[in-house]
This record gives structure tokens, C-alpha cells and sequence, in this order.
């Protein structure tokens, strides 16, 4: 009989997709995933520290499921961003959990659970995320989302994201390529690229950047819808902008957060750019692409 496990998550787009590649890494390896906690022989739970309502919620969780643990045995794993910023306070807190890890490991969770079964387990260093030829269990058929950066260099000022997901990170052109070619043939119709900042793709690289990136999926692809998120209004540019102008399956929508019209706020959150440089960015993208 296969092992069962249910899987909850909490928090943003990455998350979501991070539980993907969760359940293709556990399916991989003989899991069942079930939905019902009572049937269940590990409770995952994916966590987010940027909404303070999500931190709240798992505690909460947390506490529902002690009463599970008392009825069998099953296995509590706590991941994710809340598990990469708490780490073994979580035991502290909720001592019936089993394992705790962090941003970087979810495609060891396997071994995780299995190492868990004779003695808590807490795996938060932070060396490299490397997703080449994990699984991904996808939660829609027509759509999915492909990662193309991880972590975060910014460091606004109120943002935890860099100090939980780690620096900035941009995956290789061809690894894309090929996770994407493989969507495609599955089926999929639209590619949602997925990061902290897009825009910044390939930083530091002449050869490779974002707009260079969505010409060519576009140019690859060319029966599947392209979308992103999340752009950076520092990073956002008029080659971008002529990038999705130029290419007709990319889709002219862009989420560009203001987070505030103040320049004295802006400075103060350390967000890289003033009120009217955003106000012509947003210029520049509706005068080159039409319906933006």
C-alpha cells in the first residue's frame, strides 16, 4: 500500500509552485497524495512570512493537528519561508512536528520525511536552489508555472523575502527552455514565468536578459500564452516593453506594484526608483503596447 500525504499551503505564486514540485517529488517516490488529513501518513505544510494573516494561520493549523497526532501516527512537516525565518523555534512552539525545512530543500523532502521517522529533522542551509529534472505535479492542465529566477536582491526595506529565500538567483536559458518544451508537450497553453523579479533575469550576463527571454519563448512557443510575475518597477524597461510589444503570445498584462506614491516613502522602503519614474514606465508600456 502507498504512503499517503497531504499537503497544505499558505502565501504567494512561488509557494504555490514550490508545492508542485513538492507532490512530483513525493509521487516520484511512491506517495499518494490524499485529502483527507485523517488518511494521511505525513501533513506538509507550506508556510509564507510576508503576510502576517498566513504566519497566523499556521499556528493555528498547527494546533488543529495536534489532536491528529494523538489519534495516529503520522508525520507533521513544516517548509517553506516561516520555516526558513523560524527554524527550531517551530518545535518549540509545536512540538508534535516532526520536520522543519527551509526554502532551498523541498526537493530533499523525501528524505526528509524518511529521516524524520526516527527523530526530528530541521534542514534550513541555504546552498543553491537546483530544479533541473525535479518533478512537477502540476495543479492545472493548461497552465503552468516555470521559475526563472530565486531569491531576491533588493532588500526593500520591510521585506523579509532576501534573508528567507536567499540571493538572487537566475536559472539557465536552456534549462528553461526545456522545462517549458516539456509543459508544452504535455498539453499546457499558458507559461506563467515566475520570480521575485523578473525583470532582473540574467542581471549581470550579456548575453541574457528578461526581454531577450520572453522573444525567444515567445518565438519557441509560439501556440502558447506567456504571462510573468512579479516585475520590479527599477528593473522594468523599454526594451521589456518593445519585447512584449513585438511578441504577439506574450500578454499585455504587467503587474508593475507602485507600493507608494511618496518619493520620502519610496526611499525610506529602499524600492530603487520615485514616483515619476514609475509614472513613465507605466508612460512607455502603454504607449508601446496596445490594451496594456
Amino acid at each position: 500500500m502507498s504512503k499517503k500525504y497531504s499537503l497544505i499551503t499558505f502565501g504567494c505564486q512561488m509557494n504555490q509552485h514550490d508545492a508542485e514540485r513538492i507532490s512530483g517529488v513525493l509521487e516520484a517516490c511512491g506517495w499518494e497524495q490524499s485529502a483527507m488529513l485523517e488518511d494521511s501518513d505525513a501533513v506538509i505544510i507550506l508556510t509564507c512570512c510576508v503576510r502576517e494573516s498566513a504566519e497566523q494561520r499556521l499556528y493555528g493549523r498547527l494546533a488543529a493537528l495536534k489532536s491528529l497526532k494523538g489519534q495516529k501516527s503520522v508525520l507533521i512537516a513544516v517548509g517553506g519561508c516561516l520555516a526558513q525565518k523560524e527554524g527550531e523555534r517551530i518545535f518549540e512552539t509545536a512540538p508534535h512536528v516532526d520536520a522543519v525545512f527551509g526554502t532551498h530543500k523541498y526537493p530533499d523532502i523525501s528524505e526528509i520525511l524518511t529521516r524524520a521517522k526516527d527523530g526530528r529533522v530541521c534542514s534550513l542551509v541555504m546552498n543553491g536552489l537546483h530544479i533541473a529534472g525535479v518533478p512537477c505535479k502540476r495543479r492545472q492542465h493548461f497552465r503552468a508555472w516555470v521559475a526563472i529566477t530565486h531569491g531576491c536582491s533588493n532588500y526593500c526595506s520591510y521585506c523579509v523575502v532576501p534573508f528567507v529565500r536567499g540571493s538572487e538567483e537566475s536559472r539557465p536559458f536552456h534549462e528553461i527552455i526545456e522545462e517549458i518544451e516539456m509543459h508544452v508537450a504535455e498539453g499546457v497553453k499558458e507559461i506563467n514565468l515566475l520570480g521575485q523579479n523578473v525583470n532582473s533575469y540574467g542581471r549581470g550576463e550579456r548575453d541574457v536578459s528578461f526581454a531577450y527571454l520572453l522573444r525567444e519563448i515567445g518565438k519557441r512557443f509560439p501556440e502558447a500564452w506567456i504571462r510573468f510575475m512579479t516585475s520590479h518597477p527599477k528593473d522594468f524597461n523599454q526594451e521589456i516593453a518593445h519585447a512584449i510589444a513585438d511578441t504577439p503570445n506574450v500578454c499585455e498584462y504587467v503587474h508593475l506594484p507602485l507600493q507608494a506614491g511618496s518619493d520620502k516613502v519610496l526611499k525610506g522602503m529602499n524600492r530603487g526608483y520615485t514616483a515619476n519614474d514609475y509614472l513613465e514606465k507605466v508612460h512607455i508600456l502603454r504607449d508601446l503596447v496596445k490594451n496594456a
